[in-house]
């Protein structure tokens, strides 16, 4: 069984999830957020908080640029 877009989004940043993929519509994904953030399933105590998971993605991003043009990542 499958859960919802609209419920599995907001699971998966409380789960930990810092990053979006292969969104449909990125308008309507984040109205899910904003409406599980309004009826208190998220919490900016959620994940690491916007300013945390932001530093994950940009980090995320250093080490792929780096691991692509054939640098260690460590």
């Amino acid at each position: 069984m499958t859960m919802p877009r609209r419920e599995a989004i907001p699971h998966s940043i409380a789960a930990g999830c810092d990053m979006l993929c292969f969104g449909t519509d990125i308008r309507e994904d984040i109205s899910y957020i904003l409406d599980a953030v309004a009826d208190g399933r998220l919490s900016h105590c959620d994940s690491h908080g916007p300013e945390g998971a932001i530093a994950l993605c940009i980090c995320a991003k250093e080490e792929l640029a780096i691991a692509v043009k054939g640098r260690s990542a460590a």
